[in-house]
């Protein structure tokens, strides 16, 4: 699991992201990091 959650929904790689997973899945240490419609945020963490 990511050390932080991310709860951006605007960020085109957030389907593909653990840290955005770990945020659906209710971790209530989360962040939105900065990621766009156009690019992703840099701290994207790869599914399993």
């Amino acid at each position: 699991m990511a050390k932080k959650a991310c709860s951006n929904l605007k960020c085109i790689k957030n389907s593909e992201c653990a840290r955005h997973e770990a945020w659906l899945k209710d971790e209530k240490n989360f962040t939105t990091f900065k990621g766009t419609k156009k690019k992703g945020c840099g701290k994207f963490i790869q599914k399993k």
